[in-house]
């Protein structure tokens, strides 16, 4: 594993996973204008 840390950190256990300000987590591949509206929720 190559960020051991941060995988415990952010109880990562599958790729993709992508977390936003320690906001959201998006879990899985999203379609571009999905991803786009959650990371901007996270903005707020």
């Amino acid at each position: 594993m190559e960020f051991p840390d941060l995988a415990r950190r952010y109880q990562v256990t599958g790729v993709p996973k992508t977390v936003v300000n320690d906001v959201i987590e998006i879990m899985g591949s999203k379609p571009e204008d999905e991803f786009i509206a959650e990371i901007l929720r996270a903005t707020e």
